[in-house]
């Protein structure tokens, strides 16, 4: 029985959690749902945009994450105004307040 929770909590653990926002698309994955973002944004990374990692995002930046998803303290990021993979485009539009559904993908490794 011991050896079956040791297994169990083992597994636990060595589980890597990955993501995306479907919708309202985030500009890493906007290629998946839209051709326009196909030529210059493709990004096989997209659901790694996680503040550079937890420890990161709250050891040396307190918490914070770019808009985008990358490392709060990166120089360039590539999704935002200015890097590689911006291209200006606003995916979605909302009004102040306005309540919305959202969709995640949510996988592991």
């Amino acid at each position: 029985m011991l050896f079956l929770l040791v297994l169990i909590f083992y597994f636990l653990t060595a589980i890597s959690g990955h993501g995306y926002l479907y919708e309202p698309v985030a500009r890493s994955s906007a290629w998946l749902v839209d051709s326009s973002f196909r030529e210059c944004c493709t990004w096989p990374n997209h659901m790694e945009m996680f503040c550079g990692g937890m420890g990161h995002q709250w050891n040396t930046n307190d918490g914070k994450c770019s808009i985008c998803g990358e490392a709060y303290d990166k120089k360039v990021k590539l999704f935002e105004k200015g890097g590689a993979m911006y291209k200006g485009t606003i995916v979605k539009i909302y009004t102040q307040g306005q309540e919305i559904d959202v969709k995640v993908m949510v996988s592991y490794f």
